[in-house]
């Protein structure tokens, strides 16, 4: 009896749980709103036709296209000068890049050279021991023999 009553009550909440409700009912379909949108562009259109056919609007849309012009020459002009800007700092960094090389380069040589020497001295000292521990054993070697 007690196994029916749970199976009974997991049925129901599950079933109560895996239900949605909405809480808004769903809205009406609206029209279309595209003769509107057509009315609209046509107004739109009529409006620019007479503002630009009448002396007054030819003469607002010659300066408005003076205006754009003139901005768009001031922009170019405004690219121009950054470009020659970072070109001036690149030139910059690479003059700074290279005597920074050129010093490295001079350390590196000077370093090189002064290893050079030390190898030169260390190896004519070796010669020089060489030699003297050769004359040494050729001493040891006739008294030895006498």
């Amino acid at each position: 009896m007690f196994a029916l009553r749970s199976s009974v009550s997991r049925a129901a909440a599950r079933s109560h749980t895996a239900r949605r409700f909405n809480s808004t009912e769903a809205s009406a379909p609206k029209g279309n709103n595209t003769p509107m949108l057509v009315a609209l562009g046509a107004a739109v259109a009529a409006g620019a036709y007479y503002y630009t056919s009448t002396d007054k609007g030819k003469a607002q849309a010659k300066e408005a296209q003076a205006k754009v012009e003139g901005k768009i020459d001031e922009g170019k002009s405004q690219v121009e000068a950054a470009k020659s800007k970072a070109e001036g700092k690149i030139d910059e960094v690479k003059g700074k890049a290279q005597g920074q090389y050129d010093s490295l380069k001079g350390k590196a040589e000077g370093k090189a050279d002064e290893a050079k020497g030390q190898y030169e001295s260390a190896k004519s000292q070796a010669e020089g021991k060489a030699k003297e521990l050769k004359g040494d054993v050729k001493e040891e070697a006739e008294k030895l023999k006498k």
